[in-house]
């Protein structure tokens, strides 16, 4: 897929912010930059997928040029769909059988979605969040018993430094937290989802 620079949406938002966070080594402050000729107007989101782009940003900004910042930036991005879809294929063959039709369909709104193609290959924060959403769908669905409260606490926390719409994930947690049985079952799984 291709898709000519910042034709995305919001995609020079997001390229400000991590060269923002590249040149200046902090985070944006949203008064200044929201309403500012810099276009960064997603400056009020979470900081970790920008993060993890600024050495895309810094290899790109070696060669003086912002296409080639951007394209280094959407290789990057593009990983986090390459993870999403690795665990959907293997999650579909270990369980998808017992799930049937409506898996299918899922899988194929995923792969062939058009906006969501042209998503996955631009500089957007709704990469990595996918990429977490489906790492804790991937545990929610597990049917082997085996519930590691950590792995809950520290993937839901990711998610919410990657985009705040990830919080859609708290019922899924707490619902796995009542489902644990016991008050002592409970606590036990509520601390480490809660730090």
């Amino acid at each position: 897929v291709h898709v000519p620079a910042w034709e995305a949406p919001d995609e020079i938002a997001h390229f400000q912010y991590v060269r923002h966070l590249c040149e200046q080594r902090s985070l944006p402050d949203q008064i200044e930059f929201a309403d500012g000729p810099d276009h960064a107007w997603e400056s009020w989101q979470p900081p970790l997928y920008y993060l993890l782009l600024t050495p895309a940003c810094w290899l790109g900004s070696l060669f003086r040029n912002s296409l080639v910042s951007l394209i280094m930036m959407r290789i990057m991005s593009l990983t986090f769909w390459i993870g999403s879809s690795f665990l959907l294929i293997r999650w579909n063959r270990q369980y998808g059988k017992s799930f049937g039709l409506p898996v299918v369909g899922f899988l194929l709104l995923y792969f062939f979605l058009p906006s969501f193609m042209m998503t996955t290959v631009t500089v957007n924060n709704d990469n990595a969040a996918c990429f977490l959403t489906v790492l804790l769908f991937c545990f929610f669905v597990r049917n082997d018993g085996k519930v590691n409260p950590w792995l809950w606490g520290i993937f839901l926390g990711l998610g919410l430094l990657t985009k705040l719409t990830t919080v859609v994930f708290f019922p899924v947690v707490l619902y796995r937290i009542l489902k644990q049985g016991s008050f002592k079952d409970i606590l036990r799984f509520v601390f480490p989802c809660g730090i």
